[in-house]
């Protein structure tokens, strides 16, 4: 960063005040001060410009960097040259998180992860049927079908039982409402008394 009076660039002059870097770009108010170091009488100081430039690099950084760059750009071109299919069998020996993590390696990668043939491996084989209006409206594909049954139970056909997937694993996990547990006595009512709850997941079934 340097300070400059018009007539002292035009004669290519000018005070370095410092360097400061800026990586991710964002933008930010600089503050500047300036110290006398001498004792000798100053009316005041007219600064009419800042100028802000790129700090200089050698050459063997900037050709350190060139092939950085070209290696990366390679690494790109062989990943979206690899078979779609090998790809997705690649995912699919992941898991749903890494499969996630996957959409942001390249746009090969993304196809792969987020196609049905993936998701459809990720999803039980035996999925119990759901209660009328479960998924309403339906999931436009599996990756989306997983994810809504990972979100939060959903209720299945018997009314008595709620189920959702672990999202780490895809595993099946169940909720049991009262009345589908077998209890002693159960139906006695001088042991148990059957309380409905209206704010239950299985109120109706009460």
């Amino acid at each position: 960063m340097y300070c400059f009076l018009e007539e002292e660039l035009m004669a290519g002059r000018s005070w370095k005040l410092g360097e400061f870097c800026n990586v991710d770009g964002q933008d930010a108010e600089v503050s500047i001060s300036l110290k006398e170091t001498s004792a000798t009488l100053k009316l005041g100081l007219v600064a009419q410009g800042i100028e802000i430039k790129p700090k200089k690099q050698n050459g063997h950084w900037q050709e350190k960097k060139q092939k950085q760059n070209r290696w990366r750009r390679r690494r790109r071109t062989a990943r979206s040259r690899l078979p779609e299919d090998l790809l997705v069998a690649s995912i699919t020996r992941a898991s749903p998180r890494d499969a996630c993590r996957a959409t942001v390696v390249s746009p090969a990668f993304r196809a792969a992860a987020d196609s049905n043939a993936v998701w459809d491996r990720f999803l039980p084989r035996d999925l119990p049927p759901l209660a009328d209006g479960e998924l309403s409206p339906a999931p436009p594909s599996k990756k989306a079908l997983f994810m809504r049954l990972s979100d939060r139970p959903v209720l299945l056909a018997d009314g008595l039982t709620s189920m959702w997937l672990d999202r780490e694993t895809g595993a099946k996990c169940y909720m049991l409402s009262a009345r589908a547990l077998c209890i002693i006595w159960g139906e006695s009512p001088e042991y148990w008394r059957w309380i409905p709850l209206t704010d239950s997941r299985f109120a109706l079934q009460l």
